[in-house]
């Protein structure tokens, strides 16, 4: 039963932060309570807007510096295998699955070749 106390509370009280400010006069106090109650509302919206940037600035700092250590481990590593004697070396024909990549047949390739080579001489 507290639980759902608790929920309720928490759902109004989101609910009602969500709600955009919308200022009312104290009864009684006229215009110059009007002005003071939207110059307090201005000053809470900017001081939301600004927690907001920060928060924005600081998550961007925040990937930054991940990033630049995830470069400074990459970069580590490298060291550490070319320390190592670690040469990329080629695999093993067949080793490599070209199903993927497409095939054209050397035929093609050498008729695309000599029209291509034509046509570059004659605007010579």
């Amino acid at each position: 039963m507290r639980s759902l106390i608790l929920i309720a509370a928490w759902s109004l009280a989101f609910s009602a932060a969500a709600q955009p400010l919308s200022p009312q006069p104290p009864v009684g106090q006229g215009l110059q309570g009007a002005i003071d109650l939207q110059l307090r509302l201005g000053a809470l919206q900017a001081q939301q807007d600004l927690a907001q940037r920060q928060a924005v600035i600081a998550e961007g700092r925040a990937e930054a510096l991940a990033a630049q250590a995830q470069t400074e481990r990459d970069q580590a590593d490298l060291r550490a295998r070319a320390a190592a004697g670690a040469r990329w070396v080629a695999p093993a024909p067949g080793a490599v699955d070209l199903g993927p990549l497409a095939a054209i047949p050397d035929a093609a390739l050498a008729d695309s070749d000599a029209k291509v080579r034509a046509a570059a001489s004659h605007h010579r």
